[in-house]
């Protein structure tokens, strides 16, 4: 699909609803205590874990080697979608149907998958109705919204299924629907990112503060890590999301900036590593940049001294 583009639409009929059966199949099963006992002898192609339900009495038979295929079939389906253009349209439902429920599988390894894949299902819509590109204004939500009301029920379905995805506790994951936020607003505009403004720079904001559930699960059972090695993924990633509000939203973000710039700002600390005062100086130099003179009352304060 990446090779031959839209030449590769012919096969999409055959192929997609195969990969969306393999995304469906059902990776685990609980089983009656009694009846894996009885098949023991199998017992050792598979991992199991008991179950602590009916007194014990359910086990837990997981195939892994599934876990792959399916990984391996969101992974296909998100490429087809990125490259054949206008020709996906018509597997959308099937697809984005298929991956919401993959969005919620108990393994991390799916999860982030579909992180990684949902923000290409916007890009057949965009190539349908708006030619590849949406026209759309830094910061003006006023206006007409550009979007066709396609592509508009598209980048809300897949906007909020991130957005979920932002709140699981495998940092992997939350950093791919972060850089997955990221990639559909800078497409699609202000008025993608408007409905779910709040509840998007909430979750950015934990994530910069450390208290998303990713980060606290860490702290809960002890993984919390040292200052020098404090940068990891869901940082930077975090960080590059919140750039993506100032190019889509432009000066509109300036009321943000009292709630994000404190936070941003400890990570330039001159007793932070190399890696987070890097970070934080890019980040202030692109809010300056897109803000322009909506800074301005910070500059003394903040900029300047950065």
């Amino acid at each position: 699909a990446k090779v031959m583009k839209e030449e590769f639409a012919p096969a999409l009929a055959e192929l997609v609803p195969h990969l969306c059966q393999v995304i469906g199949t059902d990776e685990g099963q609980l089983e009656p205590a009694e009846d894996a006992e009885q098949s023991a002898d199998f017992g050792a192609f598979d991992d199991s874990d008991n179950e602590d339900e009916d007194g014990g009495n359910f086990v837990l038979h997981v195939r892994t080697a599934l876990l792959e295929v399916k990984k391996g079939a969101i992974t296909a389906v998100g490429e087809m979608a990125a490259h054949t253009g206008s020709a996906f349209c018509p597997h959308l439902e099937a697809v984005m149907q298929v991956l919401q429920k993959a969005a919620s599988n108990w393994h991390p390894l799916i999860k982030s998958e579909v992180a990684d894949a949902m923000p290409n299902l916007v890009i057949p819509s965009v190539s349908a109705y708006h030619n590849g590109e949406v026209q759309w204004t830094k910061g003006d939500v006023a206006g007409a919204n550009p979007m066709s009301q396609h592509t508009a029920a598209i980048v809300s379905a897949v906007l909020t299924e991130l957005i979920a995805l932002m709140k699981d506790d495998d940092k992997t994951t939350v950093a791919k629907a972060c850089e997955g936020v990221q990639s559909v607003i800078e497409l699609c505009g202000p008025h993608a990112l408007m409905p779910v403004s709040n509840e998007c720079m909430q979750c950015a904001h934990d994530l910069l503060t450390k208290t998303a559930p990713c980060q606290v699960s860490d702290e809960l059972y002890g993984e919390q890590p040292e200052d020098d090695d404090d940068h990891d993924i869901v940082t930077q990633a975090a960080c590059d999301l919140v750039g993506g509000f100032c190019r889509v939203m432009g000066a509109q973000f300036a009321q943000f900036l009292p709630q994000f710039l404190p936070v941003v700002c400890d990570y330039a600390k001159s007793s932070r590593p190399p890696r987070d005062r890097s970070m934080a100086i890019g980040w202030l130099s692109e809010v300056a940049q897109e803000l322009e003179g909506a800074i301005y009352e910070h500059w003394q304060g903040v900029f300047l001294p950065a």
